[in-house]
């Protein structure tokens, strides 16, 4: 819930100047990609478990953690392409 609200919050901020500073494209990709990993912790607590939830268990877990890992990455590597070509 915590993620959905902050993830709420970035679009209604996205003009901010702190908002915008920090990159609310990719803020909006860690926001979803933590969203996904929270999930697949979810579907692994009920105890009555069939392949369907394993397998999306494990989808979820690694789409999550791609689009976490692949946002913090493209977010520094846009950081560092700014101070590159700043004049």
């Amino acid at each position: 819930v915590n993620t959905i609200w902050w993830f709420v919050w970035v679009l209604i901020n996205r003009r901010n100047k702190i908002v915008v500073a920090a990159s609310p494209t990719f803020l909006g990709g860690m926001l979803v990609g933590a969203l996904c990993v929270y999930l697949s912790m979810l579907l692994s607590v009920p105890y009555y478990m069939n392949s369907a939830m394993c397998g999306a268990r494990i989808w979820l877990l690694t789409i999550g953690t791609t689009l976490l890992m692949g946002s913090m990455l493209a977010k520094t590597w846009d950081v560092s392409l700014q101070n590159v070509y700043q004049v």
